[in-house]
């Protein structure tokens, strides 16, 4: 969770403290992190991988909870 923060602290420096939260559509946060996963698994130091996939993932969480129109991971057939 330290890192995390560090994430959002650096974001906040960055782009302006809780730019977050004007959301971005759920496969961009989705695609980005995972590719953050892929390089942190390859052992990429270029930057903080780990760190910014989980800014990703709670980002991707957060948006599909509280800005559902930005969700358009829909799967078909989905009832």
């Amino acid at each position: 969770l330290i890192e995390a923060a560090k994430q959002y602290e650096d974001g906040a420096k960055k782009y302006g403290e809780n730019n977050w939260k004007n959301g971005m559509p759920c496969h961009v946060l989705l695609d980005s992190g995972i590719r953050h996963y892929l390089k942190w698994r390859k052992g990429d130091t270029d930057e903080p991988h780990d760190r910014a996939f989980m800014w990703n993932m709670l980002g991707l969480a957060w948006t599909m909870r509280n800005l559902p129109e930005l969700n358009d991971l829909v799967r078909p057939n989905h009832k």
